[in-house]
């Protein structure tokens, strides 16, 4: 475990200020910094990170992914986490490759990438409770860009101005309850080819929803701003 009253670790080289390649590590309270220069946490396949009150910030990408952390077939669990102007090829702030990701309570906001401003999961499971992600920028999924993955997104806030969509998912299964999802551009939920989409209790706003090659949809107690359709 590592534990600090807001000590903060800075990376000015490159690479990463922690990578936990197996095992596990308990971070409390910790400021990780890129520094502009690298990525604060990297989890391999064997490895386990659970971030409690830390704040990552300032982190970019080394290797075309995760710009405030990578996970490869890794699990990152990351509680009262402030993720902040972080920037990548793929995922500002998190990306997954075959591992699993739970966010509570968190806030993520500036990133920037090619796709998913603040979060890019491939072949993953991705959780969201009770958490913010805001001012994130994006050609594809200003937030969040999944790509068969399972992923439920509760009691949450996407707001992506200007930076594109803020939900994309192509293939997997996706559930959303209780969240808003608002963008000025295009629409606020993208989904292509998922095997089932369950939207319940969304708030959808301004940008509408875009469905296609969907095999199971369900959505209830929801408000959608703008346009509804099929076969995009």
């Amino acid at each position: 475990a590592v534990t600090s009253q807001r000590a903060i670790l800075e990376h000015v080289l490159g690479g990463q200020v922690f990578a936990v390649q197996r095992g596990s590590v308990f971070i409390d309270g910790l400021i990780l910094d890129g520094g502009s220069t690298g990525r604060p946490i990297y989890v391999g396949p064997n490895g386990y990170a659970n971030l409690n009150n830390a704040v990552l910030q300032f982190g970019v990408d080394v290797d075309n992914r995760g710009g405030g952390c990578a996970l490869v077939q890794g699990r990152l669990d990351g509680s009262g986490v402030s993720m902040a102007s972080c920037s990548a090829e793929r995922g500002g702030a998190i990306s997954v490759a075959g591992g699993r990701v739970e966010i509570v309570d968190s806030t993520i906001q500036n990133g920037s990438a090619w796709q998913g401003g603040a979060i890019y999961a491939q072949n993953a499971e991705v959780t969201i409770r009770r958490s913010m992600l805001e001012d994130n920028s994006s050609l594809a999924g200003g937030d969040v860009r999944v790509a068969d993955s399972s992923v439920e997104i509760d009691d949450s806030d996407f707001s992506s101005l200007a930076g594109g969509v803020p939900l994309w998912v192509v293939g997997g299964e996706v559930v959303v309850n209780d969240s808003i999802m608002f963008t000025d551009l295009m629409a606020a939920v993208v989904v292509q080819g998922a095997e089932s989409v369950v939207l319940d209790g969304l708030a959808a706003y301004v940008g509408g929803i875009a469905l296609s090659d969907v095999d199971s949809f369900n959505i209830g107690r929801s408000s959608v701003c703008g346009a509804l359709s099929f076969g995009l």
